[in-house]
């Protein structure tokens, strides 16, 4: 905005899927005896490499998967199906008769195209895939992913599509728990003004199957995660950029700490404090995402750790100078990542103008302060 001095930038300094104690300095975690112990451990040169020797949940594997192996590969159009089944798409594997498979899958489906949707840019729609994928068309290779959060969206050439039949071919890579795609996501391909539903019946073949190394069930080892560390993230993405004057912070995080939400009361406040000392701006605006809805609705009262979690962000605005982004209208049932980031960013730049610019504005819906009963 012209009202402005300069031009206002974002600072992107993220790491999906870890916990507040990674970002956190040593200093600010002086009152978290169990995440200091953590950092000490980590100091040891000789107990990291003891706990890197550990085998990993499937050794150091070799390409065995039959659909790249095989002469004729499976995402070939020449490639003849052999003892294929019939899968439904969306839906896990798991829940259609392959038990606890860890592994390489492929799907494949034969669709009609109209002459309407070839010669233009087209676009397929895959849902979410647990975890990796890779889509062919009339065996291109058009897409990957190499993990389960994103949207897949992958785009065609104008040139791949024609009239009549085409293969779609998609390979899919999971590791543990249910595997294959995501329920109540699209499944659809459109080019133009047309669109082909590609949800229903598929055909798959395992290609591999990972068989656990190192114990029976095939989990723990395989070194430490480095970046869910106590002040890993600190020192690797905060701390080379408090030397730059910076007017706010903006914050969404708290799924990877939904265990422990009574701890996260204490650690998000200290992090707040953590980030102000090492800025030295002792009432830096600090605006933070509320956790949104997430899992299987449930209409009778049970214990939530997530509630625990938003209740606990709710807490934090006794923080001064802070503003909270209330999300549990904008959240997915079966994505932890959930598609709608728009509003969620409108609604932090809300905050960010009342409390970072000092805008005369409402920023928040109205929140609860008491109740009364009268009578019976």
């Amino acid at each position: 905005e012209s009202s402005y001095a300069g031009p206002i930038g974002i600072i992107n300094a993220s790491y999906g899927g870890t916990p507040i104690e990674a970002w956190m300095s040593e200093d600010g975690l002086q009152s978290f005896p169990t995440a200091l112990n953590t950092v000490t451990k980590n100091k040891d040169t000789a107990y990291l490499n003891k706990l890197n020797a550990r085998p990993g949940g499937f050794g150091n594997r070799t390409l065995k998967d039959a659909g790249l192996t095989a002469v004729k590969k499976w995402y070939d159009p020449a490639y003849q199906p052999v003892n294929w089944r019939s899968i439904n798409i969306p839906g896990y594997w798991e829940d259609q008769g392959v038990k606890d498979l860890n592994g390489v899958v492929w799907y494949r489906k034969e669709i009609e195209v109209p002459e309407s949707m070839t010669g233009k840019p087209a676009t397929v729609f895959l849902g979410r895939i647990v975890d990796a994928d890779e889509l062919y068309i009339n065996g291109e290779s058009v897409g990957s992913t190499g993990y389960q959060y994103p949207q897949r969206r992958y785009k065609i050439p104008s040139t791949l599509l024609k009239p009549g039949k085409n293969l779609l071919t998609v390979r899919v890579t999971n590791t543990s728990g249910k595997g294959g795609f995501v329920p109540d996501k699209p499944y659809q391909l459109f080019a133009g003004s047309d669109t082909i539903d590609l949800k229903g019946t598929w055909q798959y073949k395992v290609g591999e199957v990972y068989i656990p190394s190192g114990n029976r069930m095939g989990g723990g080892g395989g070194g430490i995660a480095y970046q869910n560390q106590p002040t890993a993230l600190y020192n690797a993405m905060v701390a080379p950029l408090v030397n730059y004057a910076i007017r706010g912070v903006c914050w969404y995080q708290g799924e990877s700490n939904s265990g422990n939400p009574t701890e996260y009361a204490r650690l998000l406040p200290a992090l707040i404090s953590d980030w102000r000392a090492k800025w030295r701006i002792p009432s830096m605006p600090f605006l933070f995402v509320q956790l949104p809805n997430f899992m299987d609705y449930n209409y009778t009262p049970a214990e939530s750790n997530w509630a625990a979690m938003r209740e606990a962000a709710l807490n934090t605005l006794t923080v001064p100078n802070t503003a909270m982004a209330v999300t549990i209208d904008l959240g997915e049932w079966n994505d932890i990542h959930p598609d709608n980031k728009k509003d969620v960013g409108i609604r932090l730049a809300l905050g960010a103008l009342k409390q970072a610019y000092s805008k005369d504005i409402v920023f928040a819906g109205p929140y609860f302060q008491s109740a009364s009963i009268e009578g019976n």
